[in-house]
């Protein structure tokens, strides 16, 4: 079977995707041992250099909370220096075509992107989460989807008006359960509230 015939058994198939990175961000988070700051920007580096043009950088939540991302602001402003951006155009990288993505799954965090795009070393895009499991969704931010909805919102509004240059005025949600009462009917609802936001985008839920 080719490419080509399964464009034809699923014609909405798209034919072409974005591919991005989460290593440093998701791959890091969880591990007990703090990767070095000088070890992460050299992962980071390297997978620009290999052409990688999407990349989950950090999480701007609370340190205290996520050790892991203690360094976060320090990540950006390297990867938003103009000493790399030099460093990449020696390679015919151009950092404008790269996107780099700061998880802010609170307001908090939103607002500390925004205030890090002032200073010229914000991340490109925040990526915001919900749950389609309500007690997960509960463990993971705090505070229940009915009020995250709200937060959602205002974040949303904050983005467009935060007067920076190539920052993509919206906030994305991963719609995920891990427990095994996944509902597809819920899932459903879920992204029908996200599709109703003005300027937000979503990704799929995934069981």
């Amino acid at each position: 079977m080719t490419e080509y015939d399964y464009w034809k058994i699923f014609p909405r198939m798209p034919k072409k995707v974005t591919i991005g990175d989460i290593t440093v961000r998701d791959g890091f988070q969880h591990l007990e041992k703090f990767i070095s700051t000088p070890a992460k920007i050299t992962y980071l580096e390297e997978l620009i250099f290999a052409g990688c043009r999407n990349i989950e950088v950090t999480n701007l939540g609370n340190p205290r909370n996520m050790p892991q991302f203690a360094d976060a602001e320090e990540l950006l402003a390297h990867l938003k220096s103009d000493k790399f951006a030099s460093r990449a155009a020696k390679k015919g990288i151009d950092m404008n075509d790269v996107t780099l993505t700061a998880i802010t799954i609170r307001e908090a965090a939103v607002d500390r992107a925004v205030e890090l795009r002032k200073r010229g070393v914000g991340p490109d895009r925040v990526l915001m989460m919900v749950s389609t499991e309500e007690q997960h969704h509960f463990a993971n931010s705090g505070t229940t989807l009915p009020n995250y909805w709200k937060e959602a919102e205002r974040c949303i509004k904050k983005m467009p008006g935060s007067g920076h240059q190539n920052v993509r005025h919206r906030v994305h949600h991963l719609g995920v359960s891990h427990r095994r009462g996944y509902q597809t009917g819920r899932c459903r609802k879920i992204h029908q509230t996200l599709a109703g936001y003005r300027g937000l985008g979503h990704r799929a839920c995934r069981p």
